[in-house]
């Protein structure tokens, strides 16, 4: 796992009160989200079992309120090589952003 994976993985431990109230999550946690989301596309491309930091960071998100408790169906998925639909729930920078992975892997 990169170094930005790492990173983000020490961010994703609650996503704080702030975003419920807006349509976008943090900066710093979407970032982290993003950053999950490649370490479980990495894995799922490589078919290698996601690593322990990873693991713990998707059941941290299980337990989140909606609409961010949809993230973990979606990151297991990723992290067993399907390329999934972006939950719609998702506020639309995040859901953006995993768009834009989506389609990155599409084109590998």
């Amino acid at each position: 796992m990169g170094e930005e994976a790492r990173r983000g993985q020490s961010r994703v431990a609650s996503p704080g009160d702030g975003w419920r109230k807006a349509e976008r999550v943090p900066q710093e946690l979407g970032q982290a989200i993003v950053a999950l989301a490649v370490a479980c596309a990495q894995a799922g491309l490589n078919q290698e079992p996601l690593g322990a930091r990873e693991e713990e960071a998707i059941a941290t998100m299980e337990r989140w309120p909606p609409p961010l408790n949809a993230l973990p169906a979606f990151l297991r998925a990723l992290s067993r090589r399907e390329v999934p639909t972006v939950p719609p729930c998702l506020p639309g920078p995040l859901a953006d952003a995993l768009g834009q992975l989506l389609a990155a892997i599409r084109e590998a």
